[in-house]
């Protein structure tokens, strides 16, 4: 078994729930101009070079990216 804590990472929080384009998500082609009009996917709308994440929002772009270290045998002290 492994246990681990996340921290600073808030899928629950109310931003993060809103920041999603259902539109897009079912096929449609929506310009940049469309997604910021709507505003459902702040903050992740346009990347820097100006055109439009495919998915946008955060629920699309976000992940849990978890590296785990190869357990290794610690040696036993001697008291």
């Amino acid at each position: 078994m492994l246990y681990y804590r996340l921290t600073n990472f808030f899928q629950n929080h109310r931003r993060y729930v809103k920041s999603v384009d259902e539109g897009q998500l079912q096929g449609q082609n929506l310009t940049a101009a469309q997604l910021e009009k709507d505003g459902s996917c702040i903050p992740l709308i346009t990347a820097p070079n100006g055109k439009p994440y495919y998915p946008c929002g955060l629920i699309a772009n976000s992940f849990f990216n978890g590296f785990f270290p190869p357990p290794r045998l610690l040696p036993r002290s001697v008291s």
